[in-house]
């Protein structure tokens, strides 16, 4: 994390890890530990936790864990807390844990990073871990392998990217100028995402490319989405049940579907 520039009361740079589930830690003790540097002399850093409920705001917590300074060599750093119950809470169904981990803060920001200091430096961090019990262990991954840390990734989040030529997938024509596909996420997501798209498009059939005036999802849901083309007019039609393929016409173009909390 790069913080440049900062300056004045209300300047602060954090960054936010949500859990999901308020339920997720309970009133015992939990040990927060990570390895931070900076590069250039020394730099204060604190984290905090946040319980969101979910219902409107009313009940919502923070509390503050620790504060460190940091200094250009790696340093492993810890703090133990336990977090404010939420017995009697009405908890919905979007309810989180907000760990926040803040770099700079300016005067008017001090009472909830824990320290007035507006720092242009840069920041290291690796090995954040948050376990229960009262002693930091060894960092180790919660999944037990690269590709089951990326499909709990995926369920929060999924992009495809292209770059020119390269296929998305293949549509039908149902009428002679638009096309219905299906696309199928990796995992199934937490929520029905929003999906989102970049770039030129064009379909390709018989050797001939037709530009896409319309590229869009339908009916999305948690296990995937309908793909739905419609030509450029006066490029060119397909005929009913012809099946084409959705390529990347140039540069770099993407479809995502994020379900954040």
């Amino acid at each position: 994390i790069v913080t440049s520039g900062q300056s004045g009361t209300s300047a602060f740079s954090a960054f936010l890890h949500k859990m999901e589930d308020v339920r997720v830690l309970t009133n015992k003790p939990y040990t927060l530990s990570f390895y931070a540097r900076v590069g250039s002399g020394t730099a204060t850093i604190s984290a905090d936790l946040g319980q969101a409920f979910d219902n409107g705001g009313t009940g919502d917590t923070r509390m503050k864990i620790a504060t460190w300074t940091a200094t250009t060599s790696w340093q492993r750093f810890s703090a133990t807390f336990t977090p404010q119950s939420i017995a009697g809470k009405t908890i919905g169904a979007n309810s989180m844990v907000n760990l926040i981990m803040w770099q700079s803060s300016g005067s008017t920001i001090a009472g909830l990073s824990g320290f007035d200091a507006v720092q242009n430096n840069t920041f290291d961090y690796w090995g954040v871990q948050l376990e229960e019990g009262q002693l930091p262990t060894s960092f180790r991954r919660m999944s037990p392998s690269i590709q089951a840390e990326l499909a709990a990734c995926q369920r929060y989040f999924w992009r495809w990217n292209g770059i020119a030529g390269d296929s998305l997938a293949s549509v039908n024509f149902w009428i002679t100028d638009r096309a219905w596909g299906a696309m199928t996420f990796p995992v199934t997501m937490r929520a029905t995402p929003s999906i989102n798209w970049s770039g030129t498009w064009h379909v390709l059939a018989a050797n001939s490319n037709m530009l896409l005036s319309s590229v869009g999802a339908a009916n999305s849901t948690v296990n995937g989405f309908g793909l739905d083309v419609q030509t450029s007019g006066g490029i060119g039609t397909m005929n009913i049940g012809g099946t084409v393929r959705v390529n990347v016409v140039s540069g770099t173009s993407y479809v995502q579907a994020t379900a954040e909390l």
